[in-house]
């Protein structure tokens, strides 16, 4: 089956270099629900080759099954390095919602 559909996506990068902090903003809209990208497309046409383990603890055909129909994403991404060697500071979040589901997913770290 051949699905056709459209995806827009927009992203802001900005980099302080006072305080050495990347901000990075990115949205993504997928204008219909049958949209898929091209690793969705990979994966819908090979997912015999990825059948779950006994001893697996994730598994990317969860992902997978889960993960089609999105609809609009939204991510935002702030690295920062830290004075004297200290390392980095690094915050990410993302939202997401799906066409014929209801509610969304939010994953912040």
């Amino acid at each position: 089956m051949f699905l056709m559909g459209k995806a827009y996506q927009v992203a802001w990068n900005k980099y302080l270099p006072q305080s050495a902090t990347h901000f990075s903003l990115a949205a993504y809209r997928y204008s219909s629900r049958d949209y898929r990208t091209f690793n969705d497309h990979v994966w819908a046409n090979n997912r015999d080759n990825y059948r779950r383990d006994d001893d697996d603890i994730y598994d990317i055909a969860d992902y997978y099954e889960n993960d089609f129909g999105r609809k609009n994403t939204f991510t935002l991404n702030i690295n920062q390095t830290l004075p004297m060697g200290g390392g980095y500071f690094t915050a990410s979040a993302l939202w997401r919602d799906y066409w014929g589901r209801s509610g969304t997913e939010r994953i912040i770290s």
